[in-house]
């Protein structure tokens, strides 16, 4: 009896210990997620408030190429990083909800749904108010500084 409630204990202490470990796994990976996030933000802030500077040399430079060609690399080099970047978001952001919530399925509608509706009002903003006003290179700027003053904000807020 004593070998069977022995081997019963060691079970319950490496269930437990297993646990532990892979709730520290995750707390780990929830804060290298933390960073990424930041750094996905900040990068494509900065790709952002430097596109007008990159892209007039980009164009400039594959103006003698034909058209789907040069439409094919200069989206390429000028628009795919930026969305990958911000494609990048909300996988992370939901990634870093669901290590402390049990409520995965509401988080993820949630965050899409508020990605969606960023996405609406950015798209109407952007083509009804900045870029008439602006002109297109200011309102990359714009958005730019504006996405990197969030980002800094609420990192600086939720890192307390």
């Amino acid at each position: 009896m004593g070998v069977v409630d022995s081997h019963e204990n060691a079970r319950k202490i490496s269930r437990k210990v297993s646990n532990k470990y892979w709730k520290g796994c995750a707390v780990i990976s929830a804060k290298e997620s933390f960073k990424k996030i930041w750094l996905i933000l900040i990068s494509a802030s900065l790709l952002l408030i430097l596109l007008p500077y990159y892209s007039t040399w980009i164009l400039s430079s594959s103006i003698e190429l034909d058209l789907k060609t040069g439409i094919l690399i200069n989206s390429a080099i000028i628009i795919v990083p930026i969305m990958v970047l911000l494609g990048m978001f909300s996988p992370l952001v939901i990634q870093q909800i669901n290590v402390y919530k049990k409520n995965n399925g509401n988080s993820t509608g949630l965050i899409y749904a508020v990605s969606t509706i960023g996405g609406i009002i950015f798209a109407v903003t952007c083509s009804l108010l900045t870029i008439p006003k602006l002109g297109i290179n200011y309102s990359y700027l714009l958005i730019g500084i504006i996405l990197m003053i969030l980002s800094i904000t609420c990192f600086s807020i939720l890192r307390k």
